[in-house]
Parts: structure tokens; sequence; C-alpha cells
């Protein structure tokens, strides 16, 4: 029984890396999209005031 447990728990551990792997994939594309949403914007604004 105690094998079962541990076997469990390692799955389980392996199966949160993954989850914050991808969570933190998509935090980084987020990122960078939020940056690129930014720099256009700042574009827009320096336009704006020419």
């Amino acid at each position: 029984m105690k094998d079962k447990v541990f076997g469990t728990s390692v799955k389980l551990r392996l199966s949160d890396e993954a989850e914050i792997q991808r969570i933190a994939s998509a935090q980084g594309v987020a990122r960078e999209a939020f940056a690129a949403l930014a720099d256009a914007a700042g574009i827009l604004i320096e336009r704006g005031a020419e």
C-alpha cells in the first residue's frame, strides 16, 4: 500500500510540475503580448503628440 501511495504522489508531483510549466509558458506569452500592445500604444501616443 505504501508503494501505491508513493507512486500516486510522484505522479501528482510530475503533473503539478507540468501544470506549472504550462502556466509559466502562458504567462510568458501574455507578457510578450502585453509588451507589444504597450509598444504600439506608445507609438500611437507619440504620433498623437506630434
